[in-house]
C-alpha cells in the first residue's frame, strides 16, 4: 500500500513521528493532499508545546493555549519561533567567534526576552565532550541572568510608573530573587504560584473563614503560618543575615522556609489579600510589622462605625516571632525609644511596595557587609556541620555563594535607582562601578532603564557651579570598546622572556589561591588595561591591595617597569586581578583542578585539557600564539 492510499486519519497520527523540519522541507511537498494535512492546526500546535517550554508574553501563549485551536494560527507561531532561533543562533555564534561587538549582539538576544530561553538553557547544558563547552555554558548563562535580571527590573519599572498598576508585593520582591536565578529555577510567576498554592490549602483547612470577623480571619491567617513554618528563623541568633532569607522566593522554596521579619511580614501579607484582608507590612523601624485595616464602614470586630470620618479600625501582627496581637501601646513605647526622626503616623501607617523593596535592599547591604567585615576575622569558624559562618551568609539554593553575593548588591542597587527619582541618584557611581567591573553585558538594560530617566550630563558633587560630568561616561566607554578590536600580543623575539602561557593553572606562593592566567604583559602593567578589559577601563584588582577579598574596588596601580605581569582570574570573582611573575607556582596535577569552581571561566577558555593541566584559549585575537 503506497501513502496515497493510506486514509487522512491515519497519515494525520503519522505526521506526529515526523520532525516539524521534515514536515515543512519533505513531507508537505509531496503532493497537494499531504501538504494540505500537514497544515493541521492541532499538528503545529503540537509542534509549538513540545518545541519550546519559554514564550515571551506577547504571544499569549498561554490564552491560545486556552482557546479553541482553530483560533490561534499556530503554525505561523511556530515559524516565527524558528526565525527568532535562528537568528538567535547566529548571534551567539558572532559572541563565540570575536570580541568585537560581543556586547552588542548579547544586548540582541537579550531584548528578546524569555522567547531566547530554550536556546540559551541548549547551550548552558552543552555536553562536556564539545570543543567549546565552557564558553557555550558561560555566554549561554550570561545572556540568561541578563534576561531575568530585566524581568525583576520591568517590576520595578511598573512599580516606579504611576500609569501602570501596582504588580504586587510579591513580584515586587521576586524582582531581587530575579539576579540570583539559576537556568530555569523558578521564576517570579512561580513565586506567584507558590504562594496561591499555600493560599488554597489555608483556604481548604478553613471552610468557615467567610463566618469570621476581620480581626479573627487575621489571627487565624497569622497563627497558621506560623504552624505551618512559613515566616520566621529557626536559629536567629546564627542565621538571621543569611542572604537567603532576604528573598522571598528562597524563603518560600525552603522545607524550613526561614526569612527575615520584613519577607516574614510580606509572605503574611500577601496571603491575607488574597482571603480578602486589607493587610500591608507597615513602615515601623527596627523590626517591621504587619497591618491589618478593617472594611470601610466597619470595625476590626464587623461593628459599623458612627461615623465615616473615623480613622480606619487598624490592628498589628508581628508574623516572624508572635502568635497574637501586638498592642499599639507596645508599639508607641518602641517608638519613643527611637530618635525623633521617626514620624509616629508614618511608622504604623501601611508602606508602599517601594518602601517594602528599599528597605529589603538594605538588608541585602547589611549581609554584604557583614560578609566584608568577616573575611578577616572568622578564619577556621566553622559550624557543627563543616560549614564556614560565611558559607552559610552567602550560600543560597544554587550558585557560589560569592557570587551570588554581588548579584545580590546589584540587585539591590538597580532597585534602588529604578524606584528613585533621579534628581536622588546619590549611588549612581557606585552602581556604574560595578555594572563595568562585573556586568557589562547588562549595558543594553542600563541603556533602555535607566539612561532616559536622566540627563546627559549632571552637576556633580564637589565640582564648582556650572561644571558638569557626563553622567554615562562609563557606559559610552564600553560600548565604544566593544566595537573596537583588542591589541594584539604576538610571542616573538621582543617578548620570549615571558614564561608562563594563558590557561595555565597556578598557587599563589604568598595567600595560597588557586588562578588561571588570562593575559600578560612585559611592559609594566600599563597595558595589561587595554589588553584585557571589554570594557575599556582597568578592571583588573591591584595583587597588593586587599588582594584577599573577593571583590576589589580598587582601581589598577601602574607599575611602569619592564618585569612580566599576568592579569589572572580567580575562582568566584568576574574582575581580574595582576600578579607578578615570580608569586606564581604553576600546577601541573589535574586532579587539583575542579573547572566548576572557575564560575567565569569560559570567558576566556575553550575548556579544560586534564593532559596539559592547562585551559584551552579562546582569546586568540589579543594572544594568537598562547
Amino acid at each position: 500500500m503506497s501513502l496515497a492510499q493510506l486514509p487522512d486519519e491515519i497519515i494525520h497520527h503519522l505526521l506526529y513521528f515526523i520532525s516539524p523540519d521534515d514536515t515543512l522541507c519533505r513531507f508537505r511537498l509531496v503532493c497537494r493532499r499531504l501538504a494540505q494535512l500537514s497544515d493541521e492546526p492541532l499538528l503545529w500546535r503540537h509542534y509549538c508545546v513540545n518545541g519550546f517550554r519559554y514564550w515571551h508574553p506577547r504571544h499569549e501563549y498561554a490564552a491560545k493555549l486556552s482557546s479553541p485551536v482553530g483560533k490561534g494560527d499556530w503554525k505561523d507561531l511556530y515559524l516565527a519561533r524558528k526565525r527568532t532561533d535562528a537568528l538567535i543562533s547566529r548571534l551567539f555564534d558572532g559572541i563565540l567567534e570575536t570580541k568585537v561587538d560581543r556586547l552588542a549582539r548579547i544586548g540582541q538576544i537579550s531584548e528578546l526576552g524569555y522567547q531566547a530561553k530554550d536556546f540559551l538553557m541548549a547551550q548552558r547544558n552543552t555536553p562536556d565532550h564539545v570543543d567549546n563547552v565552557l564558553t557555550r555554558k558561560y555566554f549561554g548563562d550570561t545572556i540568561l541572568d541578563s534576561i531575568h535580571r530585566s524581568a525583576g527590573i520591568e517590576q520595578w519599572q511598573a512599580l516606579a510608573d504611576r500609569t501602570q498598576p501596582d504588580p504586587g508585593l510579591e513580584k515586587v520582591l521576586g524582582g531581587l530573587d530575579m539576579f540570583v536565578l539559576d537556568g530555569d529555577s523558578p521564576d517570579i510567576d512561580d513565586i506567584t504560584r507558590m504562594i496561591d498554592d499555600r493560599t488554597a490549602e489555608f483556604l481548604a483547612g478553613h471552610p468557615d473563614l467567610e463566618l469570621k470577623t476581620t480581626r479573627q480571619k487575621a489571627l487565624l491567617l497569622n497563627r497558621w503560618v506560623r504552624s505551618e513554618n512559613l515566616v520566621g528563623l529557626a536559629d536567629p541568633q546564627h542565621d538571621y543575615r543569611n542572604l537567603r532569607n532576604c528573598l522571598i522566593g528562597q524563603a518560600l522554596r525552603s522545607s524550613e522556609h526561614d526569612s527575615i521579619p520584613i519577607i516574614s511580614c510580606a509572605i503574611y501579607t500577601c496571603v491575607a489579600r488574597r482571603v480578602g484582608l486589607d493587610a500591608h507590612c507597615c513602615n515601623f523601624p527596627g523590626h517591621i510589622h504587619a497591618v491589618v485595616q478593617a472594611p470601610t464602614g466597619r470595625t476590626l470586630d464587623d461593628e459599623p462605625v458612627s461615623s465615616t470620618l473615623r480613622p480606619l479600625d487598624r490592628m498589628y501582627l508581628d508574623p516572624f516571632g508572635k502568635d497574637d496581637e501586638v498592642p499599639l501601646s507596645h508599639l508607641e513605647a518602641l517608638l519613643e525609644r527611637y530618635d525623633a526622626s521617626h514620624d509616629v503616623h508614618d511608622a504604623l501607617s501601611p508602606a508602599s511596595s517601594a518602601t517594602v523593596l528599599a528597605r529589603t535592599g538594605t538588608n541585602i547591604m547589611a549581609t554584604y557587609v557583614d560578609v566584608l567585615g568577616r573575611q578577616d576575622i572568622d578564619r577556621g569558624d566553622d559550624d557543627e556541620d563543616g560549614t564556614s559562618h560565611l558559607t552559610r551568609l552567602s550560600r543560597l539554593y544554587h550558585g557560589s555563594g560569592s557570587v551570588n553575593l554581588i548579584k545580590s548588591l546589584y540587585a539591590s542597587m538597580w532597585a534602588s535607582l529604578v524606584i528613585t527619582p533621579p534628581e536622588s541618584w546619590a549611588g549612581l557611581d557606585l552602581f556604574l562601578g560595578r555594572f563595568v567591573r562585573s556586568f557589562p553585558e547588562d549595558a543594553w538594560l542600563v541603556e533602555r532603564h535607566l539612561v532616559p530617566r536622566a540627563p546627559t550630563r549632571r552637576n556633580t558633587f564637589g565640582r564648582p557651579a556650572g561644571q558638569s560630568d557626563d553622567a554615562w561616561k562609563l557606559l559610552r566607554s564600553i560600548q565604544r570598546a566593544d566595537r573596537l578590536p583588542s591589541p594584539v600580543f604576538p610571542r616573538d623575539p621582543l617578548n620570549d622572556t615571558v614564561s608562563y602561557r594563558i590557561g595555565q593553572v597556578f598557587r599563589h606562593t604568598s595567600h595560597g589561591h588557586l588562578g588561571v592566567i588570562t593575559g600578560w604583559s612585559n611592559q609594566g602593567t600599563r597595558d595589561l588595561a587595554t589588553s584585557n578589559s571589554s570594557a575599556g577601563r582597568s578592571d583588573v584588582g591591584a595583587d597588593n591591595v586587599r588582594e584577599e577579598a573577593s571583590d576589589s574596588d580598587v582601581v589598577n596601580r601602574l607599575r611602569l617597569d619592564s618585569r612580566t605581569y599576568f592579569t589572572y582570574l580567580r575562582t568566584t570573582s568576574a574582575e581580574r586581578y595582576v600578579i607578578a611573575e615570580d608569586d606564581i607556582e604553576i600546577i601541573t596535577d589535574p586532579d587539583v583542578v575542579d573547572s566548576n569552581l572557575f564560575h567565569y571561566a569560559g570567558k576566556y577558555f575553550k575548556r579544560f585539557n586534564r593532559e596539559t593541566c592547562s585551559f584551552v584559549s579562546n582569546n586568540r585575537e589579543q594572544f594568537p600564539d598562547d
